[in-house]
């Protein structure tokens, strides 16, 4: 395997920084309001990169492992 196979262009609205996260807010003990971040690692997706025709898929599948 070769370093130069790894050399390929990706658009850079397609580049993950950050994980999917939802804000939750709630109501502490004192009655005062505190937001919290949850990450849900069963949203991600795969990322198909195909050689031939230079596209890129996005797959994400659902709990039986059907492509949505």
């Amino acid at each position: 395997m070769k370093l130069s196979q790894f050399k390929f262009k990706l658009p850079e609205e397609l580049v993950a920084l950050y994980p999917h996260s939802i804000y939750r807010e709630f109501e502490n003990e004192n009655g005062e309001k505190e937001t919290f971040r949850i990450t849900r690692r069963d949203e991600c997706r795969l990322m198909v990169l195909h050689r031939k025709s230079q596209t890129i898929d996005m797959y994400k599948t659902d709990e039986s492992g059907e492509p949505m």
